[in-house]
């Protein structure tokens, strides 16, 4: 990681750091009910359709297209997010172009869940998928 610039790392929306398993973590039998891929699926094609109607006059089809004009219009926050958003910003060192992305991430899980306003739970999530500090090298 440590030969992968940061400005590099910044332009990559999702970091997702994965620990081998145990070997309890392969017993079927004793596992939680996850969401299969069927779920995540009709998440993802309804996330896409809520989409594609919000950005129908905008002439873009999805989230990851928005200008930073625009994501302040549809990702906006609400008083809590806000400040959760601040912190991180401050705490993660992030820069515009990954306070866009984080905002354009959550604004895709929302629509995943179907909220029509980003939750905190959306934010924090979003949050998780950045790289932290410690990978910079």
């Amino acid at each position: 990681m440590s030969r992968i610039s940061g400005p590099l790392l910044d332009r990559i929306d999702l970091h997702v750091v994965m620990e081998r398993p145990v070997y309890q973590d392969m017993d079927i039998a004793s596992r939680q009910r996850s969401t299969g891929s069927k779920e995540l699926r009709e998440g993802v094609l309804r996330a896409r359709e809520i989409q594609s109607v919000r950005y129908k006059e905008l002439g873009i089809s999805c989230n990851s297209q928005l200008g930073a004009g625009q994501v302040a219009q549809y990702c906006a926050l609400g008083g809590a997010c806000e400040e959760l958003m601040r912190t991180a910003f401050s705490a993660l060192g992030l820069s515009a172009r990954a306070y866009h992305r984080v905002l354009r991430t959550a604004r895709t899980i929302a629509d995943i869940e179907g909220c029509p306003d980003i939750a905190e739970r959306h934010l924090t999530e979003a949050l998780s998928y950045r790289l932290p500090e410690k990978y910079f090298g």
